[in-house]
């Protein structure tokens, strides 16, 4: 069922518009000797169309010997040496500019643990993007937490995580061919907090959002234009998201896609769709520039990554159920295709 999922989706979506609504910082850059050996290559495609698109923009990376697999990058900025585990599809060749996916951990949490419990990994080695995963630096139980301006636990001498995500893209590019107009920004809990905020942020940067275990509605949001957004939330996840105060819950979450939705223009009242069993969508279509929110609840999940690797039972037992019923990865990938920069 979930290698159908991918292909579901598209048939959805095309239903949805079918029915009268259109679903800086100076940086010093210093590469670490690969972590991990380069990724196997991947199966046979399970769906997904790889494209490159007449209008690709070239980064500055393009030509640079091609080195697939998993590196450390090192980003100096305000003083600070800042982390970021960087994997790249296997058949990636230097010359073709590729999509780029920032994939943000949760709080107390690491950038590899981030790799372990979404499994991006893999879909990005089978549809062919980067994925890269920046560490937050504020020591925090067995990990790392985020901080921002606008954070409640942000100090005056805390790092600007924000400057920090904002500077990843171009550092980056810089290394790897990348399609500007193809970087796309997600996250679990805190992260997905944070990747809210440097969405809103920096617009003309990414050109989509996803979020995992809390969507969240910016208390400042300047973006220059609609964004489109696609989030997945257990019914059953009751975790608090560290940093603005906002929860995590599917009530919290609701009010989070209709304030982005707000934001986009949609119109008319949200659809409904049973996309699997035990799933449910809720897809604000009719948006400025042809964007949409997209809300899949999955009903008994827990504060998890939908489709994710298997989990231990203490993890499971602390943080909820998790479920197969829908596959993020594949589901939030095929979304970020359909959208890019203007």
């Amino acid at each position: 069922m979930l290698g159908a999922m991918t292909a579901m989706r598209r048939p959805v979506a095309a239903a949805l518009r079918g029915a009268g609504a259109r679903l800086a910082a100076a940086i010093v850059l210093g590469w670490a000797a690969p972590i991990a050996q380069p990724l196997a290559a991947g199966a046979a495609g399970h769906g997904t169309i790889r494209m490159v698109a007449a209008s690709a923009a070239r980064s500055g990376g393009c030509g640079l010997a091609p080195s697939p697999g998993r590196a450390t990058l090192s980003i100096r900025l305000a003083g600070r040496a800042r982390t970021v585990l960087v994997d790249v599809p296997s058949d990636y060749t230097g010359t073709t500019p590729v999509p780029l996916v920032i994939n943000l951990q949760a709080n107390r949490s690491t950038a590899s643990r981030e790799a372990a419990l979404s499994g991006m990994d893999t879909e990005a080695d089978q549809a062919g993007f980067i994925v890269a995963y920046p560490q937050a630096v504020v020591a925090s139980g067995a990990g790392f937490s985020w901080s921002d301006p606008g954070a409640a636990q942000a100090g005056p001498a805390s790092p600007n995580d924000l400057a920090f995500l904002t500077a990843v893209p171009g550092a980056l590019e810089a290394r790897y061919c990348v399609d500007s107009t193809r970087v796309y920004v997600t996250g679990f809990g805190a992260g997905a907090d944070m990747a809210a905020q440097v969405a809103c942020d920096d617009s003309n940067i990414f050109a989509a959002l996803g979020a995992v275990s809390g969507l969240h509605w910016p208390a400042s949001c300047p973006a220059i234009r609609p964004l489109a957004v696609i989030a997945f939330q257990g019914s059953a996840d009751r975790t608090g998201v560290a940093g603005r105060g906002a929860a995590s819950g599917s009530d919290s979450v609701a009010q989070a896609a209709r304030a982005w939705a707000a934001q986009d223009g949609c119109g008319g009242r949200p659809l409904s769709v049973v996309p699997a069993s035990g799933a449910r969508l809720t897809a604000y279509v009719g948006c400025r520039a042809k964007v949409e929110v997209e809300l899949y609840t999955v009903l008994g999940q827990g504060h998890e990554w939908p489709g994710g690797p298997p989990l231990p039972r203490s993890v499971t037992e602390r943080f909820g159920a998790q479920s197969s019923a829908l596959d993020a990865n594949q589901l939030m990938w095929a979304f970020f295709e359909s959208h890019r920069l203007p």
